[in-house]
């Protein structure tokens, strides 16, 4: 009987740390940037690393301006790596709001590089680099909502060309597995 209560609070103990940190979350997401499978895992305490690989649109750089391609038929293929900093858990957790699909505010670093579309002059291999805030909201159980805005830098590298962009984003995202 001992034994069970000792397991008992040691499980409830494990139960309430877990809802005080982060997960490590497989993903799929759509929004203005394609549809892509990604995987979120903490690195620390705030910090997180997102990585992902899917499908969407194409970019390229010519005479000072930037093109963005959504072409349905003839979608890029695309890798992309954020550095996620959630500034505000410790303030959501105290007000006793939910960090479910690791929810917050936050500040990220993102690399994206988009492969283009063989043959298509508007569809190039281009690296995009952004600063931006954001946040991110669970809705239900395994749904959440992602938007951020900033600053970018696109290279053009079937053009050699660079610019830098206002980055937005806005995306749903499903979680597969925790």
């Amino acid at each position: 009987m001992i034994f069970l209560t000792v397991l008992f609070f040691l499980n409830t103990f494990k139960v309430n740390a877990q809802e005080n940190s982060f997960k490590s979350l497989g993903k799929i997401e759509i929004g203005g940037q394609g549809i892509n499978i990604s995987y979120e895992t903490p690195l620390s305490k705030n910090l997180l690393l997102d990585i992902s690989s899917g499908i969407g649109a194409s970019y390229n750089v010519y005479n000072n301006s930037v093109e963005y391609v959504f072409n349905l038929s003839k979608p890029s293929l695309f890798l992309q790596g954020e550095l996620v900093w959630i500034y505000n858990k410790e303030k959501r957790l105290s007000k006793g709001k939910s960090i479910l699909n690791n929810s917050g505010n936050f500040v990220a670093f993102q690399s994206k590089y988009s492969f283009g579309y063989k043959n298509e002059p508007d569809q190039n291999n281009t690296l995009l680099n952004e600063l931006h805030w954001g946040l991110q909201r669970s809705l239900v159980k395994n749904l959440y909502f992602n938007t951020h805005f900033g600053l970018g830098y696109i290279y053009d590298n079937d053009n050699n060309e660079g610019n830098i962009y206002p980055a937005i984003g806005i995306r749903i995202g499903y979680v597969l597995v925790k």
